[in-house]
């Protein structure tokens, strides 16, 4: 029993109840009510029969609801609520077929079959949610506000869209007298009039009321009578089209009679057409690096700053063009056909030579970036020609031709090392997308779209069929699906799939031996004849699953189960490639159960870890439409400690978390079961790293800050051939550093230095320059400038946590790398995010100023005294044996083979030193002293003023100091490391001052008093 339909909140109300079942009901009992008063039972005797309705009117119920009142139908027991309903201003009704939603009918049919009629001619064709970066008239660019959705009416008859709504990530109500003809277009947008200006002669309605989200949301268009005739939830990447997300580019529906639910049913718009040959030279004397190694090589260097593809010909490096006009490069026409001479590495391994097309007879390079270029193993390079050396105080001229395809237009140059460094702006036509007009990515059938694709289950048995499923649906029938599948390595082979109902088709795979891999897609054609695969890579993709291999936990730590082709894991782990930043493909399965397929794997670590087998890690990289724990698109699966393996870092993470840290990590345990058995084991997953969600989490319009990783440039020395045009080695390497000081006014001069992590569109190093030479300073002027730059406080709290870590390499041990540098957004200040705590030598008695720049910082005796104060509230709230003692329990129950009774008793070491055994420890340093008024030696007394300067002292726990009763502190200073002095205005008469000494937390560690007459001018 049911509630089928219901009247509207104004005039004559009733419910109608019908059988759901196929069997007659004795609906005696029954009973219809609601909170607002009233009810109606079914009389004994009363029977509904298969399929029967029956309405109570309002005399009979009792009930006059407003609107937002409930109706509820209960069983005669009134055990349990049956169904409900919220009524509305208009009838509501089920949409009836096995569609259990209510929606609004086109006439109210109490007591007969319900009159929903859903419009379906009208679909969301296209949308332009996250247009990108746009080029200012200087130079810069800056993001675009243009946000638009394009309704398309694929009938073959007029629809009135007078009253449509458009809501869920934006908001707009369609005008009346709005007809959408057969074939026919119309655009909703926010700003209407620049886009009917941009795109002349198509019909532009706005404006939208509220802005589409960039990572991804819902459209639901209603018609007039508020029922859905389409919805489109979308995502910025995964199965979606990644260049939608800020490539210029728009989501286009490929077919309009299509299911536009299937990510695999839009494409992004290609922008490439109206883009056009640009020639671009520059010369330069070369001159050293500011940063790096530039003996080592002798090379041309390019690559684009982010996932994009630009064309490239004509590449010419000419020495002395004034004079003698030798040119360098070996191959810059490419018109061999292959990249001869060329390395094109890591996630610019995709680059290939390819026909012009704006000219097929001649050869130009595409160049692919999936991801940032970088100094090590990511990017295209060749060595001059000859043997020729790069010599500073020599002329070069640098040109190219180029030509932007999709993506980052960013396409970086230079000599290496970082000699005659530029960045190439190339021009992006505008406007992008096709509103209003057929979409670029059209297609006439597409064929069958996809849904619910797995295998059951996860991880099967040895020798054990497996079951594989997937929904397929296309407007003209969907005529067979098959299931290609293989083992690692072997053929491809079919299997039949049925339609077993609803159009869900299943098949079955043949058992495999323990540990196998396979590979597998389903493959559909539609009744026309029209194909299509899902994964929609079909081969290329990588959906797989692993045959079980008895390598899974015990159920105590959670499994993260690696999945990967031979082929792919072995050039993975190939020298050469082991520095490369190129996600593949692969499949994860948490907990040997829930998949993930199509996610990308690359190895994580640096030149010196990634070689190293006790060292590897992988960084997994998800599909945006199915993010790990519902959250997170991203995750580091971390082996290592230091030098070595283990996951002792995340005792320092729960320090973090129990005193309060604004740069503290969530990172979870994991059981990893590897590509390769060797890496197979325990493992710390680095969860919410430094990333949009982390920076969002923790500050306002978080994501919209700049993020910098400051790191040393390491550099390899050898190559698999031994000669300088072979592919480099990580090993041996040698490596360079830079302290945080000026490095000139061009940004080229920090890229590598201070790696840019986030917003790379806007690749804006101005603050960071900025705040690098303000940093570089000494002395008095370092002490006179550096708060305009930093928020010092979060400095001190952050090298307090790194140094009472213990653990060397990294920024705050003197190390000139391992730090985040985040500029933040409200006030442009630089934070320092301690990064990569995990390197522990044998002493835990190292020293508490180990950074230079710490040094400079706590040179100002009012620093010093809040660094102490860090150090003292970090050690006695977490930092200890007592709080250290059960997480080191716990973790050694967790991680049997790991020794972390030793790591708590280094700890407790450690924390001894830092409060009291180093000479200057906090205890000894800053010896403990009683929070007290020190003026009159604390006695009460009579001043002629009006305003008392009151002094005392206060040991490094007191973080401010207030009055008794209010919130504010007042405005005391610190004339040293316990001494502090404040002004205090006086009433006329007794004053009785109560001070308050309040901690890091907010809570008072003293308390102290006086009063102070005051007989000033003016009191009687």
């Amino acid at each position: 029993m049911l509630l089928n339909e219901v009247a509207g909140a104004a005039g004559t109300f009733w419910v109608e109840v019908v059988n759901a079942t196929a069997q007659a009901l004795d609906a005696s009992g029954w009973a219809v009510s609601s909170p607002s008063g009233g009810g109606y039972a079914f009389p004994p005797g009363t029977v509904i029969q298969p399929g029967g309705l029956a309405a109570v009117w309002q005399a009979d119920l009792g009930i006059d609801p407003w609107i937002g009142d409930k109706v509820f139908l209960y069983p005669p027991d009134r055990a349990e609520v049956a169904d409900g309903v919220e009524v509305a201003a208009q009838p509501r009704a089920r949409a009836g077929g096995g569609d259990p939603r209510w929606l609004y009918p086109d006439t109210a049919t109490p007591g007969q079959p319900n009159a929903v009629v859903l419009e379906d001619a009208v679909v969301i064709n296209e949308v332009m949610y996250h247009h990108g970066p746009v080029p200012q008239a200087d130079g810069s660019v800056q993001s675009s506000g243009e946000e638009w959705i394009e309704l398309y009416n694929r009938g073959d008859a007029p629809v009135d869209l007078s009253g449509w709504q458009v809501v869920d990530a934006t908001e707009f109500t369609v005008p009346a007298g709005t007809v959408l003809p057969p074939g026919g277009y119309v655009v909703l947008a926010r700003g209407p009039v620049a886009l009917a200006a941009a795109h002349p002669g198509i019909a532009v309605a706005g404006n939208l009321d509220g802005k589409l989200p960039n990572e991804g949301g819902r459209i639901l268009l209603l018609d007039a009578c508020g029922n859905p005739a389409d919805s489109v939830r979308w995502h910025d990447g995964g199965r979606w089209p990644a260049l939608a997300d800020g490539g210029r580019s728009s989501l286009e529906l490929k077919d309009p009679r299509a299911d536009n639910s299937a990510p695999e049913a839009w494409a992004a718009s290609d922008e490439s057409a109206a883009a056009a040959w640009q020639q671009y030279s520059f010369t330069g004397v070369a001159a050293a690096s500011a940063v790096g190694p530039d003996g080592r090589w002798h090379e041309f260097v390019t690559g684009l700053l982010d996932d994009g593809v630009v064309l490239l010909d004509d590449v010419s490096v000419v020495e002395d063009p004034g004079g003698a006009a030798l040119e360098r490069i070996q191959d810059g026409t490419f018109e061999t056909g292959t990249a001869a001479g060329w390395r094109l590495l890591g996630n610019h391994r995709h680059s290939a030579v390819v026909a012009d097309p704006d000219d097929p007879g001649n050869r130009v390079l595409r160049l692919v970036a999936t991801g940032m270029t970088e100094h090590m193993h990511n990017h295209a390079e060749t060595t001059l020609a000859g043997g020729a050396q790069i010599q500073d105080g020599k002329t070069y001229r640098i040109s190219f031709r180029a030509r932007w395809v999709a993506g980052s237009n960013q396409l970086n140059t230079r000599l290496y090392f970082n000699r005659l460094a530029r960045t190439t702006l190339l021009p992006v036509p505008l406007p992008n997308g096709t509103p209003g007009r057929p979409n670029s990515a059209a297609v006439g059938n597409l064929g069958p779209t996809y849904a619910g694709f797995e295998h059951v289950p996860a991880v099967p048995a040895a020798q054990a069929p497996v079951p594989v499923s997937v929904v397929a649906s296309d407007p003209d029938g969907v005529a067979s699906v098959v299931v290609r599948y293989r083992a690692d390595g072997g053929p491809w082979q079919s299997a039949p799939m049925a339609d077993e109902a609803g159009g869900r088709f299943t098949g079955l795979l043949p058992g495999q031996a323990a540990g196998t891999v396979v590979q597998l897609y389903v493959e559909g054609t539609d009744g026309l004849g029209a194909a299509t695969a899902f994964p929609a890579g079909g081969a290329a993709s990588r959906a797989l699953y692993q045959v079980d291999d008895g390598l899974a936990g015990d159920g105590v730590l959670h499994d993260l189960r690696i999945v990967m082709l031979g082929e792919d894991s072995d050039w993975l782990f190939a020298p050469a490639n082991l520095m490369s930043n190129d996600y593949l493909g692969a499949t994860v399965v948490l907990d040997e159960r829930e998949v993930f397929h199509d996610v990308g794997v690359r190895l994580k670590g640096s030149e010196r870890g990634r070689p190293m087998p006790k060292r590897v890690g992988f960084a997994v990289r998800f599909r945006r439409d199915q993010a790990f724990r519902g959250v997170f698109r991203s995750v580091m699966v971390d082996r290592s400690e230091g030098v070595n393996y283990g996951q002792r870092e995340i005792l320092i993470d729960q320090v973090m978390n129990r005193a309060g840290s604004v740069h503290s990590k969530y990172d979870d345990l994991v059981r990893v079961n590897s590509p390769r058995d060797e890496y197979t084991g325990a493992a710390m997953l680095q969860i919410a790293r430094f990333e949009d969600i982390f920076l969002d989490a923790q500050f306002v319009d978080g994501s919209d800050g700049t993020l910098f990783e400051y790191e040393l440039i390491y550099y390899p020395t050898t190559t698999d051939t031994g000669t300088p045009e072979g592919y480099k080695l990580p090993q041996p390497d040698l490596v360079v550093g830079t302290p945080i000081r000026d490095l000139g006014p061009d940004k080229e001069a920090y890229r590598y230095s201070f790696i840019l992590k986030g917003s790379r569109w806007r690749d804006d190093y101005g603050r960071l320059m900025e705040f690098a030479a303000a940093f570089g300073k000494t002395g008095a002027e370092f002490d006179a400038t550096v708060a305009n730059f930093i928020d010092v406080d979060e400095w001190l709290r952050a090298f307090a946590f790194a140094t009472v870590s213990g653990a060397v390499d990294n920024y705050a041990s003197g190390a000139q790398h391992n730090a985040f540098l985040y500029v933040r957004p409200v006030d442009q200040r630089v934070l320092y995010f301690p990064h990569d705590l995990d390197f522990y030598q044998g002493n835990p008695n190292t020293a508490l100023i180990a950074s230079p720049d710490l040094a400079k910082l706590v040179a100002s005796p009012s620093n010093m005294r809040k660094y102490y104060g860090h150090l003292n509230d970090i050690t006695a709230a977490a930092y200890n044996p007592a709080y250290l003692a059960p997480w080191c329990a716990h973790l050694g129950a967790l991680l049997p083979g790991q020794d972390f009774a030793s790591h708590c008793a280094w700890m407790a070491g450690r924390s001894a030193w830092v409060t009291d055994g180093a000479t200057n420890s906090v205890n000894k340093a800053v010896p403990k002293v009683a929070f007290e008024i020190g003026t009159n030696g604390g006695a009460d007394l009579t001043v002629p003023e009006a305003a008392l300067t009151l002094s005392g002292t206060g040991w490094v726990d007191v973080d401010t100091i207030r009055r008794s009763g209010e919130s504010l502190p007042i405005d005391a200073l610190w004339d040293g490391l316990t001494a502090w002095h404040a002004d205090v205005a006086l009433a006329c008469g007794p004053n009785a001052i109560v001070l308050e000494a309040v901690d890091l937390h907010g809570r008072v560690v003293g308390t102290d008093a006086i009063v102070v007459t005051s007989t000033a001018a003016g009191c009687s």
